[in-house]
């Protein structure tokens, strides 16, 4: 089985894009945790760097529990919203302090890896969640040279359209 994570900066069509390879592949698939979280907790914007870990928390133990299910249901891919790396991406921008633990649980996924990496090339769209507009290009490039660094099968997504890899 492989886990296909999502990867890339606000608004740059994350979760369209795993809701239609969801649809396509007819794999499970999760959203990203974060942003309900903060729709029952508007009040905990823009959050600190502890607050972050938790949601991390929260995400990790959903990714976990979707990935015993689909190996359970023998699915063919685990298609998942976000990834690891945007928590510590996220964590340097914001607070300005590394954060090892989301790269060390990539490094322990216990199935093939595979990362689709959007590319922040679609309108912008204000959720009242999202704060990097004007960011989240520089955000990409992070996202792009740690992705180029890491040895993972990366595919890039432009438009919110990739050329579907055969996912087996």
């Amino acid at each position: 089985m492989t886990t296909i994570f999502v990867s890339g900066p606000e608004s740059s069509g994350k979760t369209s894009l795993v809701q239609r390879a969801a649809a396509e592949f007819g794999c499970p698939y999760k959203l990203e945790y974060a942003r309900h979280f903060f729709d029952w907790h508007p009040e905990k914007l823009p959050g600190s760097a502890e607050l972050i870990r938790q949601v991390y928390a929260g995400q990790m133990r959903i990714w976990k529990n979707a990935l015993i299910e689909a190996q359970k249901n023998k699915a063919k891919c685990l298609l998942l919203d976000t990834c690891p790396i945007n928590f510590y991406i996220w964590h340097a921008w914001y607070f300005g302090e590394t954060w090892t633990e989301p790269l060390k649980a990539l490094q322990e996924w216990p199935t093939e890896v595979q990362v689709w990496l959007c590319k922040p090339d679609l309108p912008w769209v204000d959720d009242g969640q999202r704060r990097n507009e004007k960011d989240r290009h520089a955000l990409f490039e992070k996202f792009k040279l740690h992705w180029e660094l890491s040895g993972h099968s990366v595919r890039l997504v432009e438009g919110g359209r990739l050329s579907w890899p055969f996912v087996g």
